[in-house]
């Protein structure tokens, strides 16, 4: 019986290593780009709630996209469609907008057409090689430069068992108005499910749900070929700083 209880003993310190494995940011981050790295295309549809206000000014911004992304080679392409309706009010002033954009990478170029109230405009930019919606090691790494890291209890997210990573700005005064966020990971899947930027006082300021995600389903390839609407001109900026791929994170606009 005392060898049985020994034993058994042993057993439980033995296996609380491989138990608790996954509760640190190494892991966890580890677990979060294997999973990534295994992605061929992703599709889902990203809604954001955004609210900044302040004694004298108040800004809110609604946004909801869909978004499909393909692996070919080494490049991800991928197509972003968005409707943003936002608001904006100084004093009694009060200016409201709806915007729709559409961004095309064909693994070449980064492309972005813009309609507001009517008026359509059309660039071409250099691609971009981050891809942030896809949780990679480049991904972790760009966010580490500017942040610390910090891994929080799991949680639910759209139904999902989550990885929850706490970001804190290492420099306060980048980021005067949202002093962390909050990312949470499909523990299944590795996808980024939500993201919440938090003020000062810790509310939420900012809500990215992205919501019907699937993952490695087959896109044709011409939703990656960009067509400018009749009559639009295309102003050629690949000379300019490489467009901003569309993300799942509240960093003032996966």
């Amino acid at each position: 019986m005392k060898r049985f209880t020994i034993l058994a003993a042993w057993l439980v310190c033995a296996c609380l290593p491989v138990a608790f494995a996954a509760d640190t940011l190494e892991s966890v981050e580890k677990a979060i780009v294997e999973k990534n790295e295994k992605l061929t295309s992703i599709q889902f549809r990203s809604v954001t709630n955004q609210e900044l206000s302040s004694p004298q000014f108040t800004m809110k911004t609604d946004s909801e996209s869909t978004v499909e992304a393909a692996k070919k080679g080494d490049v991800w392409m991928f197509r972003a469609e968005a409707k943003t309706k936002s608001s904006q009010k100084m004093g009694d002033q009060e200016t409201k907008s709806d915007q729709a954009t559409l961004m095309v990478c064909d693994g070449k170029f980064n492309y972005v057409l813009s309609d507001t109230a009517g008026q359509k405009q059309a660039m071409k930019m250099a691609m971009s090689q981050d891809v942030s919606m896809i949780s990679n090691k480049k991904f972790f790494d760009q966010l580490r430069k500017d942040h610390e890291l910090k891994l929080l209890a799991d949680e639910k997210a759209e139904g999902k068992d989550a990885w929850v990573v706490e970001a804190t700005p290492k420099n306060a005064a980048s980021s005067p108005m949202m002093s962390k966020m909050k990312f949470y990971f499909d523990k299944d899947s590795g996808m980024t499910v939500q993201v919440i930027g938090l003020n000062a006082e810790g509310k939420p300021m900012s809500t990215t749900v992205n919501k019907d995600i699937k993952i490695n389903a087959s896109i044709p390839d011409d939703r990656f070929t960009f067509k400018a609407p009749e009559g639009v001109t295309v102003m050629d900026m690949t000379s300019q700083q490489p467009a901003t791929p569309p993300s799942d994170k509240p960093e003032g606009g996966k």
